[in-house]
């Protein structure tokens, strides 16, 4: 019987891979944009108050002149700072970043879609639909490093999720569209960059030694890679030498890379990713597990073993896996760790080996839960717990008892698929997942827009700004450069001396860590003007909602010349020399 034309072409849409990844790219886009703790994808806030400077002056010469950290630190993603250059110079900052995201949401389209072709073939779409489900609802802080899953075009984000696509390509084989992707990896995230070198080494060295053999293709792409990580590192050094990182790390950031700092539960939380990823092993075809060995297991293990030395401060080795940043592996393990909790609903079996991945799923998954990462408390709902049992038990014995009506994959797809939804309700109850529109805007925050022109206006080029470190939003609000603030915090060097002799006459490097209070606040008018005349700033920004500061300052003969705009409680002190 001949297959009507709407059915064939429905046919061949359900095949092709790349439709699955645009529809799965949309999906988690979505899933992230509705996520609470960011309020949706946003853009001019948090890192980006980092990241946007130098190419926004790039494309304006007036913006930040003579600021210290741009100066003295520059930040090290010279390629972001191309994307930003770009979209300021047309005015369409908002959309450069947008774009950017979404290249990171195809990419994790894509290395979903030849994943789930590849391990599930009969139950790609289901299979695909349930790992971006579970996907989209992990933490956004993995292992101490920032998740892909963070709805903000950031280096991180696109760049993992570039990783997890050339990870893919490589295990499924696709060799040109791997060695392409090693220095698309490296232009956008050096760190990245340089993990992916070291996969790709192992992996030419591996098949050197087995197969007395070098393919030409990933050697090649091998060369460019390492060409634009060596490039990268020259051009914006991460770090001047890495005692100093570390101790960035142990006194300003520990949250990112200091685990003997941690809760053991977030300990616990790494373990658990870290063993599920490697259930995916079972997954793979006996011919491809040295590509898994490369991609998966050894930057597993490199986590691991760098979080645990860390943790137990071994000597050497713990400062050494600070001062290399080792939990950016996290970004490359998280998928497939999210695939190994899928693996028992996909892969189900009655034997004694998949009784012992069940409980070896069973320890891991419970792992990882208790991560405090999560914004949704999973480990200690009854009803999610309760939900996991009831897909597991439905996938198991369904396709026992039930494969005589319903194929074993449907079944199974099915569980998988009811896992991933449970995730997305449960959050969704929480209050931890919104509907709301999609709202690009730069700095979205209309009030700080305002006040940040407003003091652009009055403010000479050049002219630098005395303001409490924990508003770091000032900065890229007023394109007028800062003395310092908690969130430019140079990775070494004299420049990191710097800071912190800054940040002291501030008020003390302690009220940008945890809940210390803000000590720029006890700061004296006499003790402002002496801040201002060292730094030769003519102007101060104070917290209008303390008024003591401006009225001693008022009192020596400084104006307030820009006021509190909504609810931005900031006002702008000018100098009587000014």
């Amino acid at each position: 019987m001949t297959e009507s034309k709407p059915m064939e072409f429905v046919r061949r849409a359900a095949s092709s891979t790349w439709l699955m990844a645009l529809v799965l790219a949309l999906l988690l886009g979505v899933l992230v944009n509705w996520g609470a703790p960011l309020l949706g994808y946003v853009a001019g806030i948090g890192d980006h108050q980092v990241l946007s400077p130098q190419g926004i002056q790039w494309a304006n010469p007036n913006a930040f002149v003579g600021d210290w950290f741009m100066e003295a630190s520059p930040q090290p993603h010279w390629f972001f700072d191309i994307v930003t250059y770009l979209g300021a110079l047309v005015g369409r900052i908002s959309i450069a970043y947008f774009l950017f995201w979404c290249g990171g949401l195809i990419a994790f389209g894509f290395a979903t879609a030849i994943l789930a072709r590849h391990w599930t073939p009969r139950t790609r779409w289901i299979a695909g639909v349930a790992f971006t489900l579970v996907a989209s609802q992990t933490p956004w802080s993995i292992v101490g490093t920032g998740s892909p899953m963070i709805s903000m075009a950031l280096p991180a984000v696109t760049g993992g999720f570039l990783v997890y696509l050339f990870v893919a390509a490589l295990i499924t084989s696709r060799r040109m569209l791997t060695a392409i992707l090693g220095p698309v990896v490296a232009i956008v995230h050096v760190q990245q960059g340089s993990v992916v070198l070291i996969i790709l080494l192992v992996v030419l060295a591996i098949e050197l030694i087995r197969d007395r053999r070098v393919d030409w293709t990933l050697l090649i792409g091998a060369g460019a890679t390492a060409a634009f990580v060596i490039f990268g590192l020259v051009l914006r050094p991460v770090a001047a030498n890495l005692s100093d990182f570390v101790e960035v790390c142990n006194t300003v950031i520990p949250y990112h890379c200091a685990a003997h700092t941690w809760a053991v539960t977030k300990i616990f939380g790494g373990i658990g990713l870290i063993a599920l990823s490697a259930l995916t092993v079972f997954f793979v075809a006996r011919r491809e597990r040295i590509f898994w060995l490369a991609g998966v297991a050894l930057p597993g293990l490199g986590l691991l073993l760098g979080m645990l030395s860390d943790f137990f401060q071994i000597p050497v080795v713990g400062e050494l896996a600070q001062a290399t940043n080792v939990y950016r592996l996290a970004a490359l393990v998280l998928p497939f760790g999210v695939w190994g909790i899928l693996y028992p609903l996909l892969k189900p079996e009655w034997s004694r080996r998949y009784a012992l991945i069940v409980g070896v799923w069973v320890v891991s998954f419970g792992l990882f839960l208790v991560d405090p990462s999560w914004y949704q408390v999973y480990a200690k709902n009854p009803v999610f717990l309760l939900g996991i049992l009831v897909c597991a038990g439905f996938v198991v014995l369904g396709a026992r008892y039930l494969g005589s009506r319903y194929s074993g994959e449907f079944i199974t797809g099915i569980g998988a698929l009811a896992l991933g939804t449970l995730f997305v309700l449960m959050t969704a109850v929480g209050g931890q997942l919104i509907a709301r529109p999609l709202t690009i805007t730069f700095t979205p925050d209309a009030y700080i827009r305002q006040w940040g022109r407003s003091v652009e206006r009055i403010v000479p080029v050049g002219e630098q700004l005395v303001a409490p470190p924990m508003s770091s939003w000032v900065k890229l609000a007023t394109e007028r450069g800062v003395v310092a603030d908690c969130k430019d915090v140079p990775y070494g060097g004299t420049a990191w001396k710097q800071w912190n002799e800054r940040l002291t006459d501030l008020g003390g490097v302690l009220q940008c860590v945890g809940d210390h209070p803000a000590q720029f606040g006890a700061l004296d008018g006499p003790q402002l003007v002496a801040l201002a005349d060292k730094y030769k700033s003519h102007y101060i920004v104070l917290d209008g909602s303390a008024p003591d500061q401006i009225t001693e300052l008022q009192d020596l003969g400084w104006k307030k010349v820009v006021k509190p705009v909504g609810d931005i409680t900031a006002v702008l002190m000018k100098s009587p020399d000014a």
